[in-house]
């Protein structure tokens, strides 16, 4: 289990010729499909944090569970992600209905769940990363004293619940289930509604991270609430981009525990992966790298 270091206030007046990242990463949740009308594309937090991985060129373990009608096996052998796969009879799918201008997503199928053990983290890992999309990851059985990398997680999917016909719907799960974790990474949209949740985690791991959309990121460290500026940028699909954030930032935030270069370097990721459409648009890591140095003055 990782420890904190650095405090969010202690930043400025620095250049980043590079930044330090971490050697290598397990994530573990489900890959899916998205429905759109009558076609699949790859979604997940697992499967755009899987990618955003690679592009930094770090080692990639992928713990998760599909079935022999997953798409995309292929595709990630082709950018070498080491998969471990659940067997399941079937694949997560979602689907996004519009009507007037809102949105209802449903569920219509999902994988095997993935009960999370230290006897299934990888030991060598510097970060493990849960990211369940349909309430898949279990970690009631997990004694996250065990492990000696960063514990994080990222909880959109913890908050989901499906009614029968798969209409996904949102419910506050019992986050005392956290408590072990060292980092927890949001948006503010997962918990709209649940106003208490912020302070709920706080109590619960050291370092929560809150993104914002145009509104940046909230860092709630050591009794600080932390805001950094977004990053100014064109967006054309915002598809992935908390996901891309949160493996961004905890690839460079586990290396040395600065937290402000964690966050500019997440940012800087996030905002050129939605100046693009889909996966083609996640950044590699000269790009990211370009776009903190030139932005760098506006938060260190």
């Amino acid at each position: 289990m990782g420890q904190q270091k650095e405090d969010p206030d202690e930043r400025r007046t620095r250049r980043f010729e590079s930044v330090s990242l971490i050697e290598k990463i397990q994530i573990i949740g489900h890959v899916c499909h998205d429905k759109i009308k009558e076609d699949y594309v790859l979604g997940g937090t697992a499967s755009y944090a899987s990618i955003m991985a690679t592009k930094l060129s770090r080692k990639v373990c992928l713990t998760t569970s599909y079935g022999p009608d997953f798409s995309f096996h292929a595709y990630f052998k082709s950018i070498n992600v080491d998969i471990s796969c659940i067997p399941s009879a079937r694949t997560t799918i979602f689907e996004n209905i519009y009507h007037q201008g809102f949105r209802t997503q449903y569920l219509h199928q999902k994988a095997s769940d993935i009960d999370v053990d230290s006897g299934l983290l990888h030991d060598d890992a510097d970060v493990i990363l849960l990211c369940p999309i349909a309430n898949e990851v279990n970690i009631t059985g997990l004694d996250t004293s065990m492990h000696k990398g960063l514990l994080a997680a990222t909880i959109q999917g913890w908050l989901r619940t499906f009614e029968v016909d798969g209409r996904v719907t949102v419910r506050l799960p019992d986050l005392s289930l956290m408590k072990g974790l060292d980092i927890i990474l949001l948006s503010d949209d997962d918990i709209n509604g649940f106003p208490e949740c912020i302070d709920i985690l706080k109590g619960l791991v050291p370092l929560v991270v809150m993104t914002r959309g145009d509104k940046g990121v909230d860092v709630f460290y050591k009794n600080k609430r932390i805001n950094f500026p977004a990053i100014p940028t064109n967006p054309v699909d915002l598809t992935g981009a908390g996901d891309i954030f949160s493996v961004a930032f905890l690839c460079a935030y586990a290396r040395d525990r600065n937290i402000s270069t964690a966050v500019s370097f997440g940012q800087s990721a996030a905002s050129l992966s939605i100046e693009g459409k889909g996966i083609s648009a996640i950044p590699n890591l000269n790009d990211i790298q370009n776009r903190l140095n030139v932005y760098h003055k506006d938060y260190l």
